[in-house]
């Protein structure tokens, strides 16, 4: 007994549909309770756009102004070499935040075209680096903040505590963003079981 042509069309449409499903991860319905989700889903993805863009600038600038130390006459033996360790420091940070901007507005112009288009696929990368940028944020914030009380207690709690609503907002936005995923997933997987239940027989005695 072997697969007919419309079984093996069928396998093909179904098994190829491999959606993003996180368990846990509430689908929400509306953006703030009033939006849709893909009015929110868009102002999101515009707004992170710009912010990358403003922020490439801002870090292109502050790579274009960065002086070797090398090149000035004011510092003494003493120092040049500390000098050169922060140039040094300074110019690889810049230059990997460069990087993870670039990457960021790429992933964010994938984001945009999957929201337009409705291709849900292209917004896999932003939801996968956001996700990574979220957890990695908020060990970060309990991390510095467990430090700061070390030495201020109160710094140290407001810290924490500030960070944690930032990170709790930018949950929320992520989680709108994933919501409208699940719903592009879902609305063309009806397609595909509409297109395969028009294709496929009631009963066929076919075989290869």
């Amino acid at each position: 007994m072997f697969a007919t042509r419309t079984d093996r069309h069928h396998w093909t449409l179904s098994s190829s549909k491999m959606p993003l499903q996180l368990p846990g991860v509430p689908v929400l319905d509306q953006c703030c309770c009033c939006c849709s989700l893909r009015w929110g889903t868009t102002v999101l993805a515009w707004l992170a756009m710009i912010g990358a863009v403003l922020q490439l600038i801002f870090v292109s600038y502050d790579v274009s102004t960065l002086v070797d130390p090398s090149s000035t006459h004011n510092h003494t033996a003493a120092n040049v070499t500390l000098d050169h360790v922060m140039y040094a420091v300074e110019q690889e940070f810049l230059v990997t935040m460069l990087v993870v901007l670039v990457l960021e507005m790429i992933v964010t112009a994938l984001l945009l075209y999957g929201i337009i288009w409705r291709r849900p696929k292209f917004m896999l990368p932003y939801l996968m680096l956001s996700l990574l940028t979220l957890v990695f944020t908020f060990f970060s914030t309990i991390f510095y903040g467990v430090i700061e009380t070390t030495f201020h207690v109160a710094l140290g709690l407001v810290t924490i505590f500030i960070g944690l609503l930032v990170i709790a907002l930018l949950a929320y936005f992520w989680t709108v963003i994933y919501s409208y995923y699940r719903q592009l997933e879902e609305t063309i997987d009806v397609k595909y079981q509409r297109q395969v239940n028009a294709t496929t027989p009631y009963c066929s005695n076919e075989h290869v």
